[in-house]
């Protein structure tokens, strides 16, 4: 029989897990981690050269940590996290032994199995690998290497997910300052940091620095995706927010005046985000001491709501008691009333 060698074999792992056929790559994985543990194993195979990984005079620790990290890795999409872990943890214990605890494929190690202890919710655990990988990538990765990047930003994440606002702020700091120069599909990334880390200062407090941010996202998404593009209209929401928040009531109301206008150019049939829209514009209008015009954004908002739930649904309650009292201040009491009838049809529904 002939031998097929440790490339091939991972080789045809590598193309039956592209194309789910996840049975034939665990066994040409684990064929390969026999050969990678075999005395045939001792020459520096391609793959080692090509990762700079010639001076060891046994290659084959290094050959198993590879393979173990695929194994690793078709564990993990099949959601086997226990099998996953692991593993990870071996491919660690093997590259630190034999690579060196500095070494860039020790950081993106911890930071594999970082990623997979938190899509299992390990926070704690998860917490310690990307530190780890962000210690370790600083010493053995190049100033503004993009994978540092990637680590930071990770973990930012992970903060933003257990509210730890003031711990994600300085590391997604250091993240957007590297993505600074990104070009081309890397924007995107930057966009992300930029995103929590406005997120972060919003939740700390720091309102115009998250408006500062939120423009250059704006800008960015403008610039890349097109201002009428529908990814515009979540950060302009995010804007006007903050913009409410800092007391620039006009600035806010355009802000939510030119989503409203994307999501009409999209999608112009009556539905509850359409009516969202009319009533951040109602509200704004109030604070902007508009009240005929807050009146009239949110006759518009319940007649939306109607037509998108019915007369009847509850979640017209509360736009049509707003509707109450803004004709009473204006001193419209047939309209006011009409208000008042269609309110209590739907409490007493």
């Amino acid at each position: 029989m002939t031998s097929v060698s440790w490339e091939e074999l991972i080789e045809q792992g590598t193309a039956a897990q592209k194309d789910q056929r996840n049975a034939e790559a665990e066994r040409c994985f684990q064929r390969a981690l026999e050969v990678a543990e075999s005395a045939t194993a001792r020459t520096p195979s391609q793959k080692l050269i090509e990762l700079g990984i010639t001076e060891l005079k046994d290659p084959r620790p290094i050959l198993q940590s590879l393979t173990l990290e695929h194994l690793a890795d078709l564990y993990a999409s099949w959601q086997r996290r226990a099998q996953a872990r692991d593993l990870y943890l071996k491919v660690l214990e093997l590259r630190e032994l034999h690579l060196g605890t500095a070494h860039p494929k020790v950081a993106r190690t911890h930071f594999d199995l970082a990623g997979l202890l938190l899509s299992g919710e390990h926070y704690e655990e998860a917490e310690h690998h990307y530190v780890r990988a962000i210690e370790v990538g600083r010493s053995a990765l190049p100033p503004g290497d993009s994978d540092l990047a990637a680590m930071l930003h990770a973990l930012g994440t992970l903060y933003v997910m257990r509210e730890r606002f003031a711990d994600a702020e300085p590391v997604l700091r250091e993240a957007a300052a590297i993505r600074a120069s990104a070009q081309g599909r890397e924007v995107f990334d930057r966009l992300a940091t930029l995103n929590l880390l406005a997120q972060s200062c919003e939740e700390n407090g720091k309102l115009e620095e998250a408006v500062t941010l939120l423009e250059q996202v704006l800008d960015l998404k403008s610039r890349h995706i097109g201002t009428e593009h529908r990814g515009v209209t979540r950060t302009l929401h995010d804007l006007s927010r903050c913009y409410e928040g800092s007391g620039r009531f006009q600035d806010a109301f355009q802000c939510e005046k030119r989503a409203l206008d994307i999501h009409r150019h999209g999608s112009p049939a009556p539905s509850p985000a359409l009516a969202d829209g009319l009533r951040s514009l109602g509200r704004l209008s109030v604070h902007l001491g508009n009240y005929k015009g807050a009146a009239a954004h949110y006759e518009e908002c319940v007649a939306v709501l109607e037509q998108a739930l019915g007369k009847q649904h509850r979640d017209l309650a509360e736009d049509l008691e707003y509707l109450v009292q803004l004709h009473e201040y204006l001193g419209d009491s047939q309209k006011s009333e009409a208000a008042r009838r269609r309110l209590a049809r739907i409490i007493h529904e």
